[in-house]
This record gives structure tokens, C-alpha cells and sequence, in this order.
């Protein structure tokens, strides 16, 4: 038993899942010069979709995108 345990540890681990996606959400926001906001949380808009894939094994970055809205 404890040879295949040392043969499965060699193989190194496994990944549930064979890519991760990170997506960022950006949107519009402002300063005003009193200090009050203009944009709020109800009034601001999604402006950018930028993500990235991401190698959950090794943790590399595949790929890079971003759509502008």
C-alpha cells in the first residue's frame, strides 16, 4: 500500500478542473469636489469585462482578455 501512495504522490496532485476563469467586473465612478459622490451604486454603469483563464494545476495564465462595454 504505501508504494502506490509514494507512486500517486510522484504523479503529483490532481485538478478538479482543467481551467479557472477570473472575470473583474469595472464600472463608472467619480470625484467631485465636495466630497459627495455623483455616481452611486444605483446609478453607475458596467463599463469593462476583463478576464482571465488560468491553468488551475500549474497556476499559469493562459489567456487574457477585456471587452469594453
Amino acid at each position: 500500500m504505501r508504494e502506490e501512495r509514494s507512486s500517486n504522490l510522484e504523479a503529483g496532485p490532481t485538478c478538479p478542473f482543467d481551467v479557472l476563469v477570473i472575470i473583474d467586473f469595472e464600472a463608472t465612478c467619480d470625484e467631485s469636489e465636495t466630497g459627495v459622490p455623483l455616481v452611486n451604486s444605483n446609478t453607475s454603469e458596467i463599463i469593462e469585462f476583463p478576464w482571465i483563464t488560468i491553468d488551475p494545476c500549474t497556476l499559469e495564465i493562459i489567456n487574457e482578455e477585456q471587452l469594453y462595454v
